[in-house]
Formats: C-alpha cells, sequence, structure tokens
C-alpha cells in the first residue's frame, strides 16, 4: 500500500546504500532522486538525496522533496527512484510509492485518532443529554441507575421515569431513596409539607390494580408501607422499611406493580413513582465459617 500524502506536505523515504560485496558504503556523491507518475514515464520532478545521521552510519540516505502543485495532482499515484554512483559504479532502485490524497480524505495513518475523535463525540453527546427525556443518554443513563438498584446500592433516584426497582429478599433492607418532581433528576421533591410517603406493591394484573381499597396489597399484608421521611424534608429523601416478612410476601422473580404517594398536610395525595418492583433470592447459602 503506497504512503499517503496530501498538497503541501514532503514525501520521505530513506534507503541504504551497499556494495556489492554487501558492505555498507558511502556513495561516491549525494545521490538523486526522480519522481514518476505511476503507470507512466512522465518525470515529475527531481532532486538531491539528504546523507542521514551522517556521524552514526554508512551509506544511509533519504529521498525527501515537497509536494504542491503543480506538478502534483490529488488523486494520483506516484514512484520515487534513486540513482547514486558506488565506487564508480552507477546503480538505481525505486524507494517508494506515495498517493496524494484529497485534503477532506481521511488517510490510513489518521484513521486511529479519527476513530478515537468520533467516539469521543459520541460519548459527549450521550452524556450531555442524559438529562433530555426520550434521548439515548436519558436512557442509558436510567438504565444505569436500574443495574444500581438491582445490585442493591443506594440511595436510589427515582422518579416518574424510573419504573423497575429490584431488592434481594435474604435480609431486612432499608432503602434510600431521593425522590424527584421531575423526570430529568434535576429537581428535589421537596417534602417539607409531606404528611405520609406510603409504598405499596400489588400484583401486576387489571384485577387487583382496579379493586377498591389496599386489602390485595402485599408487601405489608393488606395496607401500604409507611415511609420514613429524612430530615431535612427540602432533601427529598424517604427509606423504604422493608424486612424479610415483607419481602417474603412477593414471588421471586416475578414482577408486581409499585407506587410512591405523598400525602400532603393539605390533604392532596399525590403518586410520584408508578413502577415495577421483584424481588430476587439469595444464591449463597452458607451461614457458618
Amino acid at each position: 500500500m503506497p504512503a499517503e500524502y496530501i498538497l503541501g506536505q514532503k514525501f520521505e523515504f530513506a534507503f541504504q546504500v551497499r556494495h556489492l560485496a554487501g558492505d555498507l558504503i558511502d556513495a561516491d556523491e549525494l545521490p538523486t532522486w526522480t519522481v514518476y507518475a505511476e503507470d507512466s514515464d512522465e518525470v515529475v520532478a527531481t532532486g538531491d538525496c539528504a546523507k542521514r545521521d551522517d556521524a552514526n552510519t554508512t551509506g544511509y540516505y533519504v529521498a525527501i522533496g515537497d509536494i504542491s502543485s503543480p506538478p502534483y495532482s490529488e488523486g494520483t499515484s506516484y514512484s520515487v527512484r534513486v540513482e547514486a554512483l558506488v565506487a564508480d559504479i552507477p546503480t538505481a532502485a525505486p524507494v517508494g510509492r506515495f498517493l496524494v490524497v484529497e485534503t477532506d480524505v481521511v488517510r490510513q495513518s489518521d484513521l486511529a485518532s479519527l476513530v478515537s475523535d468520533i467516539a469521543a463525540a459520541v460519548w459527549n453527546y450521550l452524556t450531555s443529554a442524559m438529562t433530555t427525556t426520550g434521548s439515548i443518554g436519558k436512557k442509558l443513563a436510567d438504565w444505569v441507575i436500574s443495574g444500581i438498584i438491582g445490585f442493591g446500592f443506594g440511595p436510589y433516584k427515582l422518579s416518574a421515569d424510573q419504573t423497575e426497582l429490584e431488592v434481594y429478599r435474604a435480609n431486612d433492607t432499608d432503602i434510600p431513596v431521593t425522590l424527584y418532581a421531575d423526570e430529568t433528576f434535576t429537581t428535589v421533591l421537596d417534602l417539607t409539607n409531606a404528611n405520609k410517603v406510603y409504598f405499596t406493591v400489588k400484583e401486576e394484573t387489571d384485577t387487583a390494580l382496579d379493586a377498591a381499597g389496599d386489602s390485595n396489597a402485599i408487601i405489608d399484608a393488606g395496607a401500604p408501607l409507611e415511609c420514613v421521611i429524612s430530615t431535612p424534608k427540602t432533601s427529598g429523601i424517604i427509606t423504604i422499611p422493608l424486612t424479610k416478612t415483607h419481602l417474603a410476601a412477593p414471588t421471586p422473580l416475578v414482577w408486581y406493580a409499585f407506587d410512591l404517594k405523598v400525602i400532603w398536610t393539605s390533604g392532596d395525595v399525590q403518586t410520584i413513582v408508578v413502577g415495577r418492583f421483584r424481588t430476587k433470592r439469595e444464591v449463597t447459602r452458607k451461614a457458618t465459617v
């Protein structure tokens, strides 16, 4: 594959001169280079080669020249031939080929950095849209948050756009949750005037969800589970106090419907989150050292 250059750059091809016996040797005088348009006899440019690292090498030269228009043109391939007089013997050899590409064409040497730039640009776009409802970035952020909840870390962030909550059923589990007033996780829900916050889990069926009252609630034996509102209430943080008894009620790995509902001191009732809830069973049963 030929080297690739754009107009305004320099081509550069290094080569080594040897005696017929194979020993390294300096040419009798500076070699010359000739550039041909590939597949033709057209001589495009000529010049003298230069010695490279003369203090530490023998017979090491470089053919180097400017690539300008004219005589070079974009989209054309060229070959470089050098001639040298070595121990009074004329020698010549081709040393390289190059293609002059258009300025806006991606060169092979730039491909790795371009791919890295594209990846960075895509990531910047995704992360800058992490709070835009419906964007890939927002969906990615929600997926990450859902994964964190599934593994049992916290505190959790819940808004109307956060729909799945998974909890291991083996132990008493206090779930700290930050409630948000919007789907972008930017405005914390001020609970200063909240009287109660309830967490309710029911079967995910029309019959269960359409039934009057909460006697069919799963978690707290026929009643919504009262959450603990943290201080200061402006933090929007509540704790869902789930015990092993609560968590033993749902069938493991079965999805249920849940919501978080605030009863305000004004008497207004507001559903903050509607989502899906399930418990997961522990794997290791060994309980002794």
